[in-house]
């Protein structure tokens, strides 16, 4: 079992602490990528049809 690293709650942590918690190196290089967004139907047909057409088997 493995919990979450203190910085992905850094403002949680800073709060309780007093003090910023650093990132790792891999969490730190997520930070400035580009994100990607796709809103999609609540529904269960959508979701499926979704990932069936971007997902290779």
């Amino acid at each position: 079992m493995s919990t979450a690293h203190p910085a992905k709650f850094g403002e949680a942590v800073l709060e309780a602490t007093g003090s910023q918690p650093e990132l790792p190196p891999a969490l730190a290089a997520l930070a400035g990528r580009d994100e990607y967004v796709t809103v999609l139907p609540n529904d269960l047909a959508s979701l499926r049809e979704f990932v069936t057409t971007r997902c290779s088997h």
